[in-house]
């Protein structure tokens, strides 16, 4: 062959090959089109499945809240009253009611007043026959004014009726005062003084009213409902009314036990709610509002787990915030009412000058307490609240477990000297110094390396890394609990009496006025700081409540000290 024909055999193998080329090139273009094309697709499914995954999400956190609400719903519906209201009366037929009302009551000379002479409680009724207390009074030498019956009582005399409480019944005593004439003047003898002017009511009948609504619980229709069945009629009207007076008069009490309990060196704070029937709410300046409509909206997003309780409140009415102050060591606490604000003001503004120890939940308004701006208080932490983020992980997560076990741990070794009677609070200072750092330093080891984990390993919306990131902004908090020796572990002293505030509010509902919450704020503080004392509230009030009746309203607050339940003792 010659080379010409080489030449040309070359050139048609080299255009061959150069046809191929082209058409591999057009292949591999085609290739990238439908590769394009394909991840196209998948960049469009990839974005349906992550909106699919945070319409589930959503729709799993939306299924979570109708569970909680359904769950409220069926026990407000299972505890439903069948008691249906009467027809409401015409305005003639409620003048007319009122009229006989009026004339079915004994008329006496208490400023015009009606009031019931209680005659279903014969069976209960004592006759006292009281003589002059004036110093040149004396009985053998006086002359009785008027005749005697039979048995030698005297027939003519002025009658005082008092409404007495003895453990188990209501009683009846007619003070009886004879006139005598001595020396040509006249003495009559005068019945016991009641804690209210005009007033049938003694201490007694009073406390044992006040013991009910805020010892046990009971609503005020209970009590009046009890005390007919034990043959006394009292009406709902009367037992307000005698509430409202007595909240008056322990005023100063009430200020002096806030005072006090202030004055201690580490305390304990929480608050709970009570439902406030009335509409309208307390005047408070555009700034409290504000700030109140921003701490409903944190609470919803920080609440820990819907309760039955969170349900909307019903039509007319609303939540009012009771706080709570307690002192360990004095045994005393209280709680505040401010319009039912749960604004972080209120708190605050009640510890403005306070230095000490503060124990709490991880609530946002007590966080505001580790900054410069309170300098002289130290909050610390609530081991109970911490473990119970991790609890809500669930039983398999061995992460969150061990946590759990840990801080069981610090509780096993705290406990170990609680029955020792000679066990000070140095002693317990110096024994937390040997114990605790080691089990902290091992749950921040375990905090450190969940916090290193990724999102992928520790999804932001899980209950783990809710309770991981909870203790890491409780961590410093947590420390302080061990710097002291009569510190508790948790602020279960507040969440114990905030059961009763509960109790209460199953039973009765709510306060119909803010005016109210005010009261019950103080009775409740009174009545707890009983408990915490081992006193008995009924024996407590019918004496205090006579105590301070007597004394100047204008009295020093200082002087109403001796009168808590602290330092009361019961008069033999």
């Amino acid at each position: 062959m010659t080379s010409n024909q080489i030449i040309e055999s070359l050139k048609e193998v080299i255009a061959s090959l150069k046809a191929q080329l082209e058409v591999y090139r057009l292949e591999r273009e085609q290739d990238k089109r439908q590769i394009n094309a394909l991840m196209s697709i998948i960049t469009g499914l990839r974005k349906e499945i992550s909106s699919l995954r945070e319409a589930i999400d959503g729709r799993n956190e939306d299924l979570e809240k109708a569970k909680s609400i359904n769950k409220g719903l069926s026990k407000i519906i299972a505890n439903k009253a069948e008691k249906q209201q009467p027809p409401k009366p015409s305005e003639e037929e409620r003048l007319e009611l009122e009229k006989r009302r009026a004339a079915a009551a004994k008329a006496r000379g208490n400023n015009g007043a009606k009031r019931s002479t209680h005659p279903e409680n014969s069976a209960h009724t004592q006759i006292v026959y009281v003589t002059p207390d004036a110093p040149c009074f004396n009985l053998s030498q006086a002359t009785l004014v008027g005749g005697t019956d039979q048995d030698g009582n005297p027939t003519a005399y002025l009658e005082s009726k008092r409404y007495r409480y003895h453990k188990g019944y209501m009683e009846t005593v007619l003070y009886r005062a004879p006139l005598y004439k001595q020396d040509g003047q006249l003495y009559r003898g005068k019945a016991p003084r009641t804690p209210f002017l005009n007033s049938f009511y003694e201490s007694s009948a009073i406390a044992h009213v006040m013991h009910l609504r805020y010892g046990y619980a009971m609503t005020v229709e209970s009590i009046c409902h009890m005390l007919r069945e034990q043959g006394f009629d009292m009406s709902k009207k009367t037992a307000d009314g005698l509430l409202r007076k007595t909240s008056d008069i322990l005023g100063n009490l009430y200020q002096a036990l806030r005072d006090t309990v202030l004055k201690a060196d580490y305390l304990n704070i929480d608050e709970t709610y009570y439902k406030i029937l009335s509409e309208r709410r307390p005047k408070a300046s555009e700034a409290s509002q504000a700030e109140d409509a921003k701490q409903a909206t944190e609470d919803e997003q920080k609440k820990d787990c819907p309760s039955p309780t969170d349900v909307s409140p019903a039509r007319g009415s609303r939540k009012g915030y009771l706080w709570l102050v307690a002192s360990k060591s004095l045994k005393l606490s209280y709680f505040i009412y401010d319009g039912g604000s749960r604004s972080q003001r209120i708190i605050l503004d009640e510890l403005v000058n306070y230095h000490g120890y503060v124990q709490s939940d991880g609530y946002s308004a007590y966080k505001k307490m580790e900054t410069d701006e309170y300098k002289d208080i130290r909050r610390i932490a609530c081991l109970q609240h911490i473990k119970r983020k991790f609890l809500d992980c669930g039983e398999s997560n061995k992460e969150a477990r061990e946590i759990v076990r840990l801080i069981n741990k610090l509780y096993r070794e705290e406990h170990k000297h609680r029955n020792d009677k000679d066990w000070t609070a140095d002693d317990n200072l110096k024994w937390r110094q040997e114990y605790a750092p080691p089990i902290l330093r091992e749950i921040k080891e375990k905090l450190d390396i969940l916090l290193a984990l990724p999102d992928k390993e520790l999804p932001p919306k899980s209950d783990l890394y809710t309770a991981v990131h909870f203790l890491d902004g409780e961590w410093y908090a947590m420390e302080g609990i061990f710097t002291r020796g009569d510190t508790a572990l948790d602020n279960n002293l507040c969440e114990s009496q905030n059961l009763y505030v509960a109790k209460s509010r199953r039973n009765s509902l709510f306060f119909i006025t803010d005016e109210g919450a005010r009261r019950g704020a103080m009775f409740y503080s009174l009545t707890l700081s009983c408990m915490l004392n081992g006193v008995d509230a009924f024996e407590y009030f019918t004496d205090v409540i006579d105590k301070v009746a007597q004394m100047n309203p204008k009295s020093p607050i200082e002087k109403y000290r001796e009168l808590l339940p602290d330092k009361w003792t019961k008069q033999n």
